[in-house]
């Protein structure tokens, strides 16, 4: 247990917040939200220099990793998804290779997950809070998802016209059936942790605040069992054959659609993003330190080697 608690931090990333556990079988990566609450060009820059080190077995410390955890470092947003701003400029200005590009390279992160970094490195999701589109998406991939039972998922897309790309169909239609993943795209639901659970989206459900716990908890038993989760994946490849062809012509169609809008959808799209801008700012204003308080009347008297009477 000492050894996956204790971690050395790498300070090299900034939107992500990268930690190694002591013995290096533990690369931990949550989102920072350093910017906004999304999966921006920059994190997905972050995430593939770090899946390019874990993936070469060679490369000192991560390419000795067994486990991969993703999470968040926010204690109600696991993500938002999809960069808005940049889908509205791609939008306005008709860049449809630059939606592309982004789609391209969430469908790379995705792709090293789902494949194990090609090395067989057990992948896990702990998701807390809000976890909406892209956001969901980009855990589907990975072995594990397990979910706090309050958190908020699903795939919102709908509500402006328009689909999740990044792998949902693909990836749900295996693990619930293409039918239920039509449903939950098409209705656009938010579900709560416990409810996707009990519908199949995530493989494990916890209290509130316990995540990192299952997480350690989850490790602990595949150390037990080291050769099963291999075994597990080389099946799951035969029946479920998702191919990355199959995900770059999905995410290229959502590309392509993304740029017929009509002036409704956009407008709804704008309005989602301005909500998310505006929690981002209350929760860096209340996260700021606050100045001393001056008395109206006195307020040179809080100047270096002056003392305030109203004390």
């Amino acid at each position: 247990t000492e050894q996956i608690t204790k971690q050395i931090h790498d300070k090299t990333f900034q939107d992500l917040n990268v930690t190694v556990s002591a013995d290096h079988k533990v690369v931990r990566c949550a989102f920072t939200h350093r910017q906004r609450q999304n999966v921006t060009f920059d994190v997905l820059e972050e995430g593939k220099r770090l899946y390019r080190q874990i993936a070469n077995p060679g490369y000192p410390v991560y390419g000795e990793a067994k486990y991969f955890v993703l999470t968040s470092d926010h204690p109600t947003v696991f993500s938002y998804g999809g960069d808005f701003t940049l889908f509205l400029d791609c939008i306005h200005n008709q860049d449809l290779e630059a939606l592309k590009t982004y789609g391209k390279e969430c469908i790379h992160s995705v792709w090293m997950t789902y494949n194990a970094f090609f090395r067989d490195v057990i992948c896990i999701a702990g998701v807390r809070g809000q976890a909406y589109g892209g956001g969901f998406e980009c855990v589907l991939g990975c072995d594990w998802i397990i979910a706090e039972a309050d958190a908020a998922i699903g795939l919102p897309e709908s509500n402006f016209g328009m689909y999740p790309g990044m792998g949902a169909l693909s990836f749900l239609s295996r693990r619930i059936g293409r039918k239920k993943a039509e449903k939950l795209i098409s209705t656009g639901k938010i579900l709560t942790g416990q409810e996707a659970f009990e519908q199949g989206l995530v493989d494990e459900v916890c209290p509130p605040g316990e995540v990192d716990a299952h997480i350690d908890a989850y490790i602990k038993t595949q150390e037990l069992k080291p050769r099963l989760s291999a075994f597990f994946r080389a099946g799951r490849a035969y029946y479920e054959h998702i191919t990355k062809e199959e995900l770059l012509d999905l995410v290229y169609r959502w590309a392509e659609a993304a740029l017929t809008l009509n002036d409704k959808e956009i407008y709804i799209m704008e309005r989602l993003l301005a909500r998310q801008q505006k929690r981002a700012d209350r929760e860096k204003a209340e996260a700021a330190p606050q100045s001393a308080e001056v008395h109206p009347l006195n307020k040179d008297a809080m100047l270096p080697g002056t003392t305030n009477p109203y004390r």
